[in-house]
């Protein structure tokens, strides 16, 4: 019982510490480059409120904390769409594998669409429209180092094109899970550590949105899960994501969570996520929805299996 007491009152004096630095100015906001770094991927996650770093434990892992992939007892495949603001579309295919003692591998390829630009001259005239995309390649493994304990890496090729003009760059992830008891977990996680990129040699290389994610999560029953996680990002301000889910029956399941970092720009529904899964025989399917305000509503699906 002491051991359990000590364990909250150092999670909540955490966090406390942290929830008073959320409204505080960062005068880096916006500075940072390769925005598509930013947009999350994974619909389950997505529907918890972006809270995973701690309780990752699937193929979506690799976008959040890819020591996660380590709890992974076989294969999974799934496929994810965000029907992004505006006419900006999102989709990514990810796999993972296991490989027994020697950890588990994974592979992800992620597509942003950025529509039609309508094309103007420095002249103000008319010109042809133009498009533009990201696209990102991942490859992650990770391992069980010890009872308890996983740590996991990706490696990210980005490139980034618009019109005639393009950018290519690379970034590292890595994280760390530790399992407290069958209960609590802990997890750590570095996002986006990089170079910098350019789209022209003589311009000045932008920093990547460089993101450091403390996550804790909490299993009060089989049925449910409960995660909060702490974002420290390097252009904004610190913030914190708090998101559960519960398994209604052996197939279904209900999620929502709030994330505070929206809450000054696009009003307080706008931190709201909620979503839901369903599962029948290997398969699966995962849906959640997000308010933007007057940007519109946000809808992502995702399918998949289990081999």
């Amino acid at each position: 019982m002491n051991k359990l007491i000590r364990k909250i009152l150092f999670i909540g004096l955490g966090v406390t510490l942290l929830i008073s630095q959320c409204m505080a100015y960062n005068e880096l906001t916006g500075t940072t480059g390769a925005a598509v770094l930013k947009i999350p991927a994974g619909v389950r996650p997505m529907g918890m409120g972006e809270a995973f770093a701690a309780i990752a434990d699937d193929v979506n892992s690799m976008h959040w904390n890819p020591a996660g992939l380590a709890k992974m007892q076989k294969p999974e495949f799934n496929f994810s769409y965000n029907m992004w603001l505006l006419d900006i579309g999102y989709g990514n295919v990810n796999y993972a594998h296991p490989l027994g003692a020697l950890g588990t591998i994974g592979a992800s390829i992620s597509y942003l669409s950025m529509g039609t630009f309508y094309g103007m001259d420095k002249n103000g005239a008319r010109a042809p429209d133009f498009t533009g995309y990201d696209l990102i390649v991942d490859v992650s493994y990770a391992q069980k180092l010890m009872q308890g304990l996983s740590f996991g890496g990706s490696f990210k090729f980005l490139q980034e094109k618009i019109e005639v003009e393009q950018a290519i760059t690379w970034a590292i992830d890595a994280g760390v899970i530790y399992d407290l008891s069958e209960k609590f977990s802990l997890g750590f996680a570095v996002q986006n550590i990089g170079t910098g990129i350019q789209f022209t040699p003589t311009a000045l290389p932008e920093n990547l949105p460089l993101n450091i994610k403390i996550g804790c999560g909490y299993k009060p029953s089989e049925a449910m899960i409960l995660a909060l996680d702490v974002n420290i990002p390097n252009d904004n301000v610190v913030n914190v994501s708090a998101g559960m889910e519960y398994w209604l029956m052996s197939n279904f399941a209900l999620r929502a969570g709030y994330k505070t970092n929206r809450l000054n720009d696009l009003g307080a529904l706008s931190g709201l996520c909620v979503g839901f899964g369903l599962k029948w025989s290997n398969y699966a399917a995962d849906f959640a929805f997000t308010p933007y305000g007057e940007l519109s509503n946000c809808f992502r699906l995702s399918l998949g299996m289990v081999f």
